[in-house]
């Protein structure tokens, strides 16, 4: 693979990643957000791509009604912004991982994935634990243990070709955790 098809890669990882971190907290019906020229035009363009969400296969992208059958996590609002904070944490290291990777920085790529690794729950608020279901804590913990990891072979091996499967595997709990889970305010 040469560092232009990585660089390729890379940055359509990090554009999926992105639209899935957006989506952690948007109820399954989101058709209600418009573009200029109305309801569901954004979704049909992409359609007409080739580009069809599980969403759009669903229907919940086009206004059709559907039911969001993600385990709801009732929050408060400050465990939610904290929620909400780290996994725009998440999505800063996969950039800085994506770009240490195509710049072949290995030590900016194990930079990156420490930023979020065991360390980082440390600071995850007590009331906010006690709520999270098993699954949950499961996916969290494995995905903090993937960023260190990662960090470890950047630093050992510095293979880009290994950093990337290992950055899959890491964006497999993400997948996973948005599609099993959603978070709610009270």
């Amino acid at each position: 693979m040469n560092g232009r098809s990585i660089k390729f890669l890379s940055l359509l990882l990090l554009a999926a990643v992105a639209g899935a971190l957006s989506m952690m907290t948007m109820p399954a019906n989101f058709a209600n957000a418009q573009d200029s020229r109305g309801s569901g035009a954004m979704h049909k363009d992409m359609q007409a791509g080739g580009m069809k969400s599980d969403a759009m296969k669903t229907g919940a992208a086009t206004g059709a009604a559907t039911h969001d059958t993600r385990q709801a996590i009732a929050v408060n609002k400050e465990e939610l912004a904290f929620v909400l904070a780290e996994m725009r944490g998440f999505l800063e290291s996969v950039q800085g991982i994506v770009e240490g990777v195509t710049m072949s920085d290995m030590k900016a790529v194990a930079a990156a994935g420490r930023k979020n690794g065991m360390s980082a729950m440390a600071h995850a608020p007590p009331t906010l634990m006690k709520k999270l279901p098993k699954g949950f804590r499961m996916l969290g913990v494995g995905t903090h243990k993937k960023f260190d990891g990662l960090a470890a072979e950047a630093n050992q091996m510095g293979d880009k070709a290994q950093v990337l499967k290992q950055l899959s595997g890491l964006l497999r709990n993400c997948t996973a955790c948005h599609a099993t889970y959603r978070f709610t305010a009270k």
